[in-house]
């Protein structure tokens, strides 16, 4: 039976914690703040993949990282996608600071297992986005 307890503890987290108006209907999210946090990611997420192809077309020459390079961007996209969606959804029932906590556990497995897939080429990157920040 404990794990029908913890399971129901964790569906949980996912049910509306929305308030309710005076006609009885919730007042749904998301609201000024996850909106700007939402706005802040896009942002984010636009600067960091336009960053991530330039330091690729300048730094990057070698072939055999073009198919690496191609897999690891399309996966960068997919993952910025899916948290975005995540993000909204958690805002629209009210569960901004619980999506944002997911958010950050899942986020520190998915870099771990980007680490360890794309060693070389994170290497690479990195390096290459010194070269473009370096101050003379």
């Amino acid at each position: 039976m404990p794990s029908s307890k913890s399971s129901k503890s964790i569906i949980s987290w996912f049910k509306d914690g929305c308030d309710f108006n005076s006609k009885g209907k919730a007042v749904r999210g998301p609201g000024f703040f996850c909106w700007t946090y939402l706005v802040i990611m896009m942002i984010g997420i636009i600067i960091s993949t336009s960053l991530m192809l330039y330091s690729a077309y300048t730094e990057i020459r070698q072939d055999d990282f073009n198919i690496k390079f191609i897999i690891y961007s399309i996966i960068n996209i997919l993952w910025a996608i899916a948290v975005m969606y995540f993000m909204y959804r958690m805002c629209y029932i009210c569960r901004p600071w619980t999506g944002f906590g997911i958010l950050i556990l899942l986020g520190f497995i998915y870099r771990f297992v980007q680490r360890i897939l794309f060693k070389d080429l994170n290497e690479q990157l990195l390096n290459s986005t010194k070269q473009i920040f370096k101050t003379n």
